[in-house]
């Protein structure tokens, strides 16, 4: 397994050249949005330790 280089948000092989498939992608701020709406309680607080797992799970995905 090779080691990955990161340029910016992309991640590429550092053997092939090839775009790392598994690396992080970029959200639109529609989907931030919903997860910010989604991780708020009823008083207006954000629960920010589940809000970022969710990011981060969403962010993998794509």
């Amino acid at each position: 397994m090779s080691e990955p280089v990161a340029y910016g948000m992309l991640t590429f092989c550092k053997n092939c050249g090839e775009q790392n498939p598994y690396a992080v992608k970029e959200l639109t701020d529609e989907e931030i949005h919903w997860f910010a709406k989604a991780y708020t309680d009823r008083k207006g607080k954000l629960n920010t330790n589940d809000f970022a797992k969710a990011i981060l799970r969403k962010a993998q995905e794509k």
